[in-house]
């Protein structure tokens, strides 16, 4: 997994390059105070390395008052058995807590319309590679402005 883990390093500061939170989120942001995210990642997850930077980018705009946290799912079994996507491991996962320690929403494994981008390749039997591919440049095109809209519509129904 170490290849992966250095592909993804590179990408992952490439993604931090471009992230910006929207002024919408940033208002919403700028009124909470004490909530936490919580990711279940691991460094070999590419799309842990295209979405963690803009959550990232969340906690920094907060100024402190949302923090992020990361626990590796390989070492946390029993909290990422909690949180299945679809059956199944998917990572990254985020978990949004209140400040008084309640759970409030969850996010991931990736932004829904990269996720029915990855549906159609699996049922047109797209090759792995072809997946990556695909997958890649939708990240790179969307700048993670989805995944910023997703999170803005959790924090503003809390």
């Amino acid at each position: 997994l170490l290849e992966y883990t250095k592909k993804n390093w590179a990408f992952q500061n490439e993604v931090q390059k471009f992230v910006s939170i929207s002024a919408k989120l940033y208002n919403l942001i700028s009124k909470m105070e004490g909530y936490r995210m919580i990711a279940i990642s691991e460094p070999w997850c590419f799309d842990a390395a295209a979405n963690l930077p803009a959550f990232y980018a969340i906690e920094v705009a907060s100024q402190g008052a949302i923090s992020l946290e990361v626990c590796l799912r390989d070492s946390n079994p029993d909290l990422i058995a909690t949180y299945h996507t679809n059956g199944g491991h998917a990572i990254p996962k985020v978990i949004f807590i209140d400040p008084k320690g309640h759970e409030v929403g969850t996010w991931g494994p990736r932004p829904a319309v990269a996720q029915q981008l990855v549906m159609a390749l699996k049922d047109q039997e797209a090759t792995m590679k072809e997946k990556q591919i695909a997958l890649r440049n939708w990240y790179t095109e969307n700048k993670s402005m989805a995944l910023i809209e997703e999170v803005h519509d959790i924090f503003k129904n809390l």
